[in-house]
């Protein structure tokens, strides 16, 4: 069930190409309603692992609660949070394995904030995967004028106050590019190279 709404992206595939394995713990940043990214991570960590689905909207997180108690993911948790407000998510510090972005960034006033937040909470040595709506016309989609550019993206990144690796870019679908940081803070650590294959 975890797939109806996402045809546009193939998240189980992606999720498998960034090597997630059981036991992880990632936090979905703007999870939405459908739990497109949440529920496929949820199976793939498995009952050892940790999925925080993070949004501001309420009704958005009573939707993925109910998704989960309906498939029996005991390791989905909603959280409430402002990701423009620091500090805001109530997950430990330095905890997750991964952290998904994915078609938030358009979505608010403050991007670089959001990440701030979500490499807060990401350890040393672990991901923040960006999947955005590439700036191009379509006629899916956010408008083009609300669509952030690969440079806007990199700026949003380079203001972060966290060591950061850029390791992949890719095409994560028709209309929507992803991009893979690693989170720095081990001394003379060498990134991981992470190939992401393209699902089309």
């Amino acid at each position: 069930m975890w797939y109806r709404g996402t045809e546009l992206l193939h998240p189980e595939q992606i999720l498998r190409d960034l090597g997630v394995r059981p036991g992880w713990s990632i936090g979905d940043f703007g999870c939405g309603s459908i739990g497109h990214f949440v529920f496929p991570a949820a199976h793939l960590v498995g009952g050892e692992g940790k999925v925080y689905a993070v949004d501001i909207q309420r009704p958005a997180l009573k939707s993925i609660e109910r998704g989960a108690h309906e498939a029996q993911l005991w390791n989905v948790y909603p959280v409430w949070s402002d990701l423009e407000r620091p500090r805001a998510t109530n997950i430990p510090e330095k905890s997750l394995d991964l952290a998904l972005v994915c078609n938030t960034l358009h979505l608010v006033q403050d991007p670089a904030q959001v990440l701030e937040e979500a490499f807060r909470l990401t350890r040393p040595g672990g991901i923040l995967l960006i999947i955005e709506w590439r700036k191009e016309p379509s006629v899916l989609g956010p408008p083009l004028e609300d669509r952030l550019s690969d440079e806007e993206i990199y700026q949003h990144i380079n203001a972060q106050p966290h060591p950061i690796h850029w390791t992949d870019r890719f095409t994560a679908g028709m209309h929507h590019d992803g991009f893979v940081f690693q989170k720095g803070g081990f001394e003379n650590m060498e990134p991981d190279v992470i190939s992401v294959s393209n699902p089309f």
